[in-house]
């Protein structure tokens, strides 16, 4: 059983404490602020990781290195429409230059002339990868996806693209899913007997 003496005798310690660290005069509403500002404070220093060097980063190139590797019986191939080509040449300048956001206004120059274009969705895609636009590279490879052939090596560099967008937005479950459908794009000839 705690007295009553006893709680008086552990509270005078405590009090003597906040006594002699706050300013004279010192009133309950000044506590609050001061408090908050140093949760502020504290709270200002925790960051997310910043983001990775550019030479961690996937580049467009990567992605269709990546793709090539893939061994696929069967491929599908735009055939392009040469007015929206001229806009593509410009973008592959624009990133060959290392100057992604011109490549990604040309792109889109190109897709309104060819909006349908599934390469051409996918490319944007693999530049905004490229430039941490992560959110618009995984609409723009799944509508590439939605459009296109759907295997071979244009499906598993939209499923790549998805993945590693995914990866970038910490929801690793939906990129290890993400990953297993570019697996799935590569049509395997069939054995021979």
């Amino acid at each position: 059983m705690v007295h009553s003496h006893d709680v008086h005798l552990q509270e005078k310690p405590l009090r003597r404490i906040i006594t002699e660290i706050s300013p004279v005069g010192s009133r309950p509403v000044q506590w609050v602020t001061f408090l908050s500002v140093i949760t502020v404070l504290l709270l200002s220093g925790c960051r997310t990781a910043p983001p990775a060097p550019v030479e961690e980063r996937m580049t467009g190139e990567q992605v269709r290195q990546q793709a090539k590797q893939q061994k696929s019986l069967v491929e599908v191939y735009s055939l392009g429409d040469p007015a929206a080509e001229e806009w593509m040449n410009r973008a592959y300048d624009a990133e060959d230059q290392g100057d992604i956001s011109d490549a990604i206004a040309h792109v889109n120059e190109a897709l309104k002339v060819a909006p349908e274009d599934s390469e051409y969705w996918q490319y944007l895609a693999e530049l905004e990868l490229q430039d941490e636009r992560y959110q618009s590279a995984i609409e723009h490879a799944q509508r590439s996806y939605d459009n296109g052939p759907q295997l071979g090596q244009l499906c598993y560099r939209n499923w790549l693209v998805i993945s590693r967008s995914l990866s970038a937005l910490n929801r690793e479950a939906e990129a290890a899913g993400a990953k297993l459908q570019a697996d799935q794009c590569p049509v395997e000839a069939p054995e021979r007997y």
